[in-house]
């Protein structure tokens, strides 16, 4: 039965995106890189990325848009750190294969060129980094057979759109990513903001990649902790000076060198503007270090029982004050948290102008419209935006890669 549910909600899901694509209207590119960057995903193929032109106003800005989806050896079950990268080149996130128009409808309020939908970004040029090198868009070293070219692949397409479209000279460029990829963009927030020559012209926003680990002696997170695997991340990837060396006071510490890679650390060693988007109950926390067994895998929460679901709860909130710590902790940045289960918010059209999804009577799309209109001329932008009491979401199914919320249960029924 649930089988048959998700074909038809797939089928349904599809056929809206079909029409929302006729609404939205937005052409998209495909661009190849040239030999001459020695780009490739892990698999050997030849690296592509997508491209959305801008026009009038906005002809002049960008939006970089890291594309996420874990690293190798970050799967529940994860066997070797190599092993995991060679599985993964055999799937769309270590070959060039691109998004996919349906992966692409769940943002297309954020990439959309109309104005109703995208009031501010509308005429920008957007810039979708592929994701295929499992190392965080970061690696420069070959081995085992596998490609690991995720720094030349970033580096090539920076200088593929300055020749092309002048990035260097952007009027305004917000660098953005969703997941691991949201941790790619900070990371390279720091080497894109010199690059562009224009001052206080660059600005940030993290969707949902502050992964915090409460509990790096808990066994219960995870068979290995996030530290431990970024420190493999390290081990695999090879020298990227060019891009960690211009931010991070750790790394050339071999033994601290891993903290270049935990966000909930390198988010105070960047000033630029920053805006987090976050849930409170971050699923991929919930399953990777609560590991709490009703949710393995991104399954039916409303499997829980009334103690599951207020263990789940109460981790969610020390997330919450340990974001908020951050928040207080740096005046260069502003955070959306919802009281929510659930792994990115920019990724689903629901959130954007929702008003089921509003923190403070903010939806997601007023929130980042303002954060702007005040960072880009200066003023000062710094509040934490969270719900007081949790959103009666209880349950939502994982198909293929994507998530679609259809349930709401009765907290008051626990």
């Amino acid at each position: 039965m649930k089988k048959i549910i998700i074909i038809i909600l797939s089928l349904i899901i599809l056929i809206i995106s079909f029409i929302t694509y006729k609404e939205l209207e937005f052409n998209i590119e495909s661009i190849e890189l040239p030999k001459k960057y020695n780009a490739k995903c892990l698999n050997g193929s030849p690296y592509k990325f997508q491209y959305i032109k801008g026009f009038n106003e906005g002809i002049n800005n960008f939006i970089i848009f890291f594309e996420g989806g874990g690293y190798c050896g970050s799967e529940l079950r994860p066997t070797t750190t190599i092993e995991s990268c060679r599985k993964r080149a055999l799937t769309s996130k270590g070959k060039n294969t691109l998004f996919p128009f349906f992966t692409l409808s769940r943002f297309m309020k954020f990439f959309s060129s109309k104005k109703l939908n995208n009031p501010i970004f509308y005429n920008w040029n957007k810039v979708i980094i592929k994701y295929c090198d499992g190392m965080g868009h970061l690696s420069n070293k070959d081995n085992y057979g596998l490609f690991f070219r995720g720094l030349n692949n970033t580096l090539g397409i920076i200088d593929y759109i300055n020749e092309k479209f002048n990035f260097k000279n952007a009027d305004k460029v917000i660098i953005s990513g969703y997941s691991s990829g949201a941790i790619s963009a900070l990371q390279w927030s720091k080497f894109i903001d010199n690059y562009t020559l224009k001052k206080n012209n660059t600005f940030l926003i993290i969707d949902s990649g502050i992964f915090v680990s409460l509990d790096k002696n808990n066994k219960n997170e995870g068979e290995r902790n996030f530290d431990n695997l970024m420190k493999d991340i390290i081990k695999y990837s090879g020298n990227n000076d060019i891009v960690l060396k211009t931010y991070c006071k750790y790394y050339n510490n071999n033994e601290e060198k891993f903290k270049c890679y935990i966000p909930e650390i390198m988010i105070n060693e960047v000033k630029i503007p920053i805006l987090v988007l976050q849930n409170e109950m971050d699923s991929w926390m919930v399953s990777h270090f609560l590991k709490e067994s009703c949710f393995f895998n991104f399954k039916f929460l409303n499997k829980c029982s009334y103690d599951q679901i207020k263990k789940i709860e109460n981790y969610g909130s020390q997330i919450g004050k340990n974001l908020r710590k951050i928040y207080e902790e740096n005046d260069n940045i502003s955070m959306w948290i919802p009281k929510t289960i659930g792994h990115v918010l920019v990724h689903f059209n629901f959130y954007w102008d929702n008003n089921f999804y509003s923190v403070n009577n903010y939806k997601l799309m007023n929130i980042i419209n303002d954060w702007y209109k005040n960072v880009s001329i200066g003023n000062k932008y710094n509040y934490f935006y969270t719900d007081n009491s949790y959103n009666k979401i209880k349950s939502y199914i994982d198909m293929s890669n994507y998530m679609i919320i259809f349930g709401i249960n009765k907290l008051d029924d626990y």
